[in-house]
């Protein structure tokens, strides 16, 4: 997706390690949009282009269910795109910072994960 493009432009002009669709999963049946190394840390990166629609949600729930069950859940970084004209590569460069100074965003109810941040 065009978003996605943006993320990985920015992670690369910010020389974040990242993979693109890694296989990590591949047992359960999941690939992650990115996995990046911030602080030799891995985290998981997913980008929710389409939640309002109701089947790209309930396999988004089924997915955040098979990080939940991995462990995952304080490595996952969900994204979705603001409704209001915004700059995506500020956002991203946010939450790169965030991920570097260990203050990432968490959300109480937990959706569509602990954290989440609009582009």
């Amino acid at each position: 997706s065009k978003m996605e493009y943006i993320i990985a432009r920015t992670l690369d002009k910010f020389e974040i390690e990242f993979e693109y669709e890694p296989d990590d999963f591949k047992d359960k049946g999941i690939y992650p949009d990115f996995r990046i190394n911030v602080n030799g840390e891995i985290y998981y990166w997913e980008h929710l282009g389409r939640l309002d629609e109701r089947s790209y949600r309930e396999r988004w729930l089924r997915k955040l269910e098979i990080y939940k069950a991995l462990g995952l859940e304080d490595r996952l970084i969900t994204t979705s795109e603001s409704e209001i004209i915004s700059n995506p590569e500020e956002n991203i460069k946010q939450i790169i910072q965030d991920l570097k100074n260990g203050t990432l965003r968490t959300i109480d109810s937990g959706y569509p994960s602990r954290h989440h941040y609009e582009l």
